[in-house]
């Protein structure tokens, strides 16, 4: 009787009789976009699980580029007023005088070096950009240090490989619709996987090609959801930006949009640390600018100078609180050079007050690289699952591979 029940409940045949056809569908699409594109994804995870420690490999790879005498290095870095950042401006502009400096990363280490960033232009007759050069001086004195980029490094190389398979712009798209293969994998994957029975079988990877697939399969799906999704707003920033109604915030020019904001602000709260302008500096110089970031925010580490591309504009420089983490989302000082040559700090942006589509944005990138975390033990951690996270693909496409050779079914248990 019990039995009877059972099997007229509404649904249950119709329920029977679709499954198999759409767990067929789903099993063809992951099996075909799995080999076709699973070279190409391994080939990116590896890459990035190396790239997520990108800093340290810098330090250890070119300790003469990134760390200066232990004499000169201080506690606290983001105290130091940098004596020799004009005396670097020139050493760089000397050594790459047909270059523009976009950006100025300063030192996080105590023993770091100033690291410039310098577009060279096309070469003649052609439309692409030119080489990106690194260039380091010394903080304290500007001496120069050394040119990154003339010549293509094992470092470089690797990140060329992972950001554009060596191939450009071109390159850059291919990564982006690598980004969207990944999602459509886990998304079948998951749907495969799902077991009618759960049993402890599916969570623990063995020793064979189906059981270590689908165990693997499951503890790196989410965290390759993450770096597939964030990795898509890295390939087509400014169409997302759009969408969400959100303006470009890299550089160092005035929007709108940002006036706006910060009229709202004020008008909603009393000014507050950070918010009160100080005295211009009476000096016409880079160095200047970093003064007037530093009075603005005394107690901040400055990260990041941004400055204008037509040489004239406003500077942005980022900084991030003293009890922060390096890695935490930067805030920023706008500063601008007046008509009579001094520099001023005119506003600053404060990341926690930005609308929270614009904060949303702006975590991708950072969370793409793994730099999130509390802490530095945080910050460590996250890389690690990143890292690891980037070596799977590897072996689902092995395990894939084999079971695809053997013909094992990738059937419901």
């Amino acid at each position: 009787m019990a039995s009877t029940l059972t099997a007229a409940r509404p649904g249950t045949a119709g329920r029977k009789a679709v499954r198999p056809l759409a767990h067929r569908t789903f099993q063809m699409i992951h099996l075909v976009v799995g080999l076709t594109f699973g070279s190409l994804l391994v080939v990116q995870g590896l890459s990035g699980s190396v790239l997520v420690w990108r800093p340290e490999l810098d330090r250890l790879l070119f300790p003469s580029l990134t760390h200066t005498p232990a004499s000169h290095a201080q506690a606290a870095p983001w105290d130091r007023m940098h004596p020799g950042l004009d005396f670097g401006l020139a050493a760089v502009r000397n050594a790459a005088p047909d270059g523009v400096v976009r950006t100025l990363r300063l030192p996080v280490a105590p023993d770091g070096t100033d690291e410039w960033m310098v577009q060279l232009p096309a070469a003649p007759g052609k439309s692409v950009q030119g080489k990106r050069l690194t260039i380091y001086t010394a903080p304290d004195t500007g001496r120069l240090l050394g040119i990154r980029g003339q010549r293509v490094d094992a470092l470089s190389w690797l990140i060329e490989l992972h950001h554009n398979l060596l191939t450009g712009s071109a390159g850059r798209v291919i990564q982006g619709y690598l980004a969207i293969v990944t999602i459509v994998l886990t998304l079948s994957g998951l749907w495969l996987w799902w077991p009618a029975s759960w049993t402890l079988s599916r969570f623990r990877p063995r020793a064979a090609a189906k059981p270590l697939h689908y165990a693997v399969g499951f503890w790196v799906m989410g965290p390759l959801l993450v770096i597939a999704i964030t990795a898509t707003y890295l390939v087509w920033r400014q169409p997302m930006q759009r969408v969400f109604g959100v303006p470009d915030g890299r550089g160092a020019g005035d929007s709108q949009t940002r006036k706006q904001n910060s009229s709202r602000r004020q008008e909603k709260h009393p000014p507050a640390r950070g918010e009160v302008l100080p005295e211009a500096v009476d000096l016409s110089s880079l160095d200047a600018v970093l003064r007037a970031a530093h009075q603005a925010e005394p107690d901040a580490r400055l990260t990041v100078i941004r400055l204008p591309e037509d040489g004239h504009g406003s500077y942005s420089v980022s900084f991030e609180s003293a009890t922060e983490n390096y890695r935490a989302a930067p805030n920023s000082v706008l500063v601008r050079i007046g008509e009579d040559g001094n520099a001023q700090a005119v506003r600053t942006s404060l990341w926690r007050d930005l609308p929270a589509k614009q904060r949303f944005l702006e975590w991708l990138p950072r969370i793409h690289q793994g730099e999130f975390g509390s802490g530095d033990f945080g910050g460590t951690l996250v890389r690690l699952i990143w890292s690891i996270t980037g070596m799977c693909p590897a072996m689902l496409f092995i395990s894939g591979f084999l079971m695809w050779r053997r013909r094992l079914p990738l059937r419901e248990r």
